[in-house]
C-alpha cells in the first residue's frame, strides 16, 4: 500500500499549527534564544525580524545573519538535542510563536494528521537549509581537500607566518586590501540581510557588492604580482580565499 504523501500547502498549514504555540514579545536587543538555553524548542517568527550572531575574539559580538517574518529557527537544535551555538536576540520589536516538546506531544496526541504533516513541513525546510549551506561550501570543501592531499606535508599544523614575511612590503600590501575587502562585504551582507528580512531590498547595496566583487576580482592580479618569487605564494592565496 502506497501512502498518501499529499500534504497541506504551507498557508493553511500554518494557520492550523500556530494555535497550539505560545506566542511571546520582545524588545529590540533583548535575547530570544542564546546556547545556554534548553535545546528542546523551535520558533517561529510571527512578526519583525531576529538577528542571529556570537561572541568572538575580543568580546565582540558577531552578527552572521537577520531571521524575518514567516521563518523558522531552533528547529536543527530542536530535532538533533545538540547545545545551541549562537545568540537569537530581537531586532526591534518581534513577536514569536514558540513550539517546545509539550506543544509537539499534544499536537501528535490531539490532531496525528496534523502532526505529520507539519513534521514533513519543518524536515523539508531543514533538507533544503543544509542544501544550500552544501552548495555555498563546496568551493571551500574543494580547496580543504586540495589542502589534505597535494600539500598535506606543508599544512599537517598551525604555524606562525615568518617575520620575513609579515614585515614585507607585497605581505603588507596584499593583508590590507583584502582585510578592507572583507570589511566591506560583511557590512554589504549585513545590510542586504537586514533589508531582506524587511522585505525592503535596496538597489543601491545591491550594486555596490556587485562592484566591490569586481574590484576584488581585477585585485587579485594585483596580489599576485605583489608575492610572486617571494616563496610564500601559497601561503597568500590561502590568506586571500579564507
Amino acid at each position: 500500500m502506497i501512502a498518501n504523501t499529499e500534504q497541506q500547502d504551507p498557508e493553511t498549514l500554518l494557520e492550523k499549527i500556530l494555535p497550539f504555540a505560545a506566542t511571546s514579545s520582545f524588545s529590540t536587543g533583548e535575547t530570544i534564544m542564546s546556547p545556554d538555553d534548553d535545546p528542546q524548542a523551535f520558533y517561529y517568527v510571527i512578526k519583525g525580524s531576529v538577528e542571529v550572531s556570537y561572541t568572538g575574539q575580543h568580546e565582540t559580538r558577531i552578527t552572521v545573519a537577520l531571521i524575518g517574518e514567516r521563518e523558522f529557527f531552533g528547529e536543527i537544535g530542536f530535532f538533533d538535542g545538540e547545545t545551541r551555538v549562537r545568540d537569537i536576540r530581537a531586532n526591534g520589536d518581534v513577536v514569536v510563536a514558540t513550539f517546545n516538546a509539550g506543544t509537539m506531544q499534544l499536537l501528535r496526541r490531539e490532531v496525528p494528521s496534523l502532526f505529520i504533516d507539519f513534521l514533513l513541513f519543518i524536515t523539508g525546510k531543514i533538507c533544503r537549509k543544509f542544501r544550500r549551506i552544501a552548495g555555498e561550501r563546496e568551493p571551500v570543501a574543494s580547496y580543504a581537500e586540495l589542502l589534505s592531499t597535494r600539500h598535506s606535508s606543508t599544512y599537517t599544523e598551525s604555524r606562525p607566518l615568518p617575520p620575513s614575511l609579515l614585515h614585507s612590503e607585497g605581505w603588507h600590501s596584499t593583508c590590507s586590501r583584502a582585510e578592507r575587502f572583507k570589511a566591506e562585504l560583511f557590512d554589504i551582507s549585513h545590510r542586504m540581510q537586514k533589508n531582506e528580512a524587511e522585505g525592503t531590498p535596496d538597489r543601491q547595496v545591491e550594486q555596490r557588492c556587485i562592484d566591490l566583487l569586481v574590484d576584488l576580482n581585477g585585485s587579485l592580479r594585483d596580489f599576485k604580482a605583489a608575492m610572486e618569487h617571494s616563496g610564500y605564494e601559497e601561503v597568500m592565496w590561502g590568506y586571500v580565499f579564507k
